[in-house]
């Protein structure tokens, strides 16, 4: 077959072709603050991908925290398709700006990608769940997650 779209089961793509992308942001400032918390509330694909796709995941940004003086850090998971939700999740981001005291503005860039080889639908979503170990002052600055549908 060569003409067609997503839509007809007739095209057979080539394993690693990129098949459809969907991004959200980048986000100017999102306050992750005291409690857990997910963002965005679902990112899903414009149209169903195929049950043979698999999902690659990718997530940016910058983290900055501004110290309440504690003792603070949190974690982050990819959530939906086949990976779990909040805890159960996949962890991409371990005790990020754990610090036992202190003052001073922390900054970091954070870049991770994993690939969901079993979204467990045709119209998987994702998020991220942000796990507040001990309430802190975190802000998440230009944060970009994109999906990216791969054939099998």
């Amino acid at each position: 077959v060569a003409t067609g779209n997503l839509s007809n089961t007739a095209i057979v793509y080539p394993a690693g072709h990129v098949l459809q992308v969907k991004t959200s942001g980048p986000l100017a400032n999102y306050d992750v603050a005291t409690t857990s918390q997910n963002w965005p509330t679902a990112l899903a694909f414009d149209s169903a991908i195929q049950s043979s796709s698999d999902v690659l995941i990718f997530f940016s940004a910058t983290f900055i925290d501004t110290a309440s003086g504690a003792t603070n850090y949190v974690d982050v998971y990819f959530n939906g398709g086949g990976f779990g939700s909040t805890t159960s999740g996949l962890k991409i981001i371990d005790a990020e700006h754990y610090r036992n005291s202190g003052t001073a503005t922390v900054r970091g860039n954070v870049g991770v990608h994993a690939q969901d080889t079993a979204p467990g639908s045709t119209t998987p979503s994702y998020n991220l769940w942000f796990n507040v170990g001990v309430a802190m002052n975190l802000t998440v600055s230009v944060a970009t997650l994109t999906l990216m549908e791969i054939a099998r």
